[in-house]
């Protein structure tokens, strides 16, 4: 009797074991479905508020925001910018990587500019296209900084005055990569201080940022989807795609504010 009495209470105990334990792996689940849950809904609305951001609507810059573009003490206060951005960092997400330099610089007429690259003709990727310096990290990179920086040095032979800090990452056109855009400042540029390297780079161009961000030079394109993309007409070759996209979104968020004036 005594044997049976025993062999039912330590059924009753596993079976009571077994339920406990199940409730704490569903509870462990759960949290974790909570948790990844709440990451993506955060993502998507990081993605979201880029989008926003290098979307806003073009409008006149005042100029004395323009003028003192890449005085000592405004590049001090877009760093200051940069380092307060809740950045948002893909570098987890994806196995690939890569990092652009967004080339903030002085033109031979002293006005601030940015400096932009043609891609090469024959190049497998983007051949032809409107680029930042910059390209896949590699293994060796110490950093994405410094991938973006020897991309720069490797495709135009010069090398920033002041690595300035990265902006949120994005992903490429087929979301295979994260990219990450440095920020950097180049001081002032001539023609004949750039060596470009013919096998990655066909020509550079110079754009003053005052013709760059004057809304009558602007204008959109658009995806399959209909989503309506910023594009840049100033220069010698329109901007448009994932550099246009850089170039919009860090200049209304940390080169001059779309709410600061």
């Amino acid at each position: 009797f005594f044997f049976f009495f025993f062999q039912s209470i330590f059924a009753c105990v596993c079976l009571l074991l077994m339920v406990i334990g199940l409730v704490l792996v569903v509870n462990c689940f759960m949290r974790g479905l909570i948790r990844s849950a709440q990451q993506a809904y955060r993502y998507v609305g990081r993605v979201v508020e880029l989008h926003t951001a290098a979307t806003l609507k073009p409008k006149p810059v005042p100029d004395h925001f323009v003028k003192g573009l890449c005085s000592h003490q405004e590049i001090l206060n877009i760093e200051k910018r940069i380092d307060g951005l809740d950045r948002l960092d893909l570098t987890q997400r994806y196995k690939k990587h890569a990092a652009v330099l967004l080339p903030l610089c002085v033109d031979e007429n002293d006005d601030p500019a940015v400096l932009f690259t043609l891609r090469s003709k024959h190049l497998r990727a983007h051949a032809g296209e409107v680029s930042f310096p910059g390209g896949k990290v590699d293994d060796d990179d110490c950093s994405l900084s410094y991938a973006a920086v020897r991309e720069c040095v490797e495709e135009i032979g010069i090398e920033p005055e002041r690595v300035m800090g990265k902006w949120h990452d994005i992903t490429n056109k087929n979301s295979t990569m994260s990219v990450t855009p440095v920020i950097a400042f180049m001081g002032k540029i001539c023609q004949s201080d750039l060596r470009l390297n013919p096998e990655e780079v066909a020509d550079v161009f110079i754009v003053p940022i005052r013709d760059l961000f004057n809304p009558d030079l602007r204008s959109n394109w658009s995806l399959p989807s209909g989503m309506k993309l910023p594009q840049f007409d100033s220069g010698p070759h329109r901007v448009w795609g994932i550099t246009a996209f850089i170039l919009a979104g860090v200049f209304n968020t940390v080169l001059v504010p779309y709410d600061s004036y």
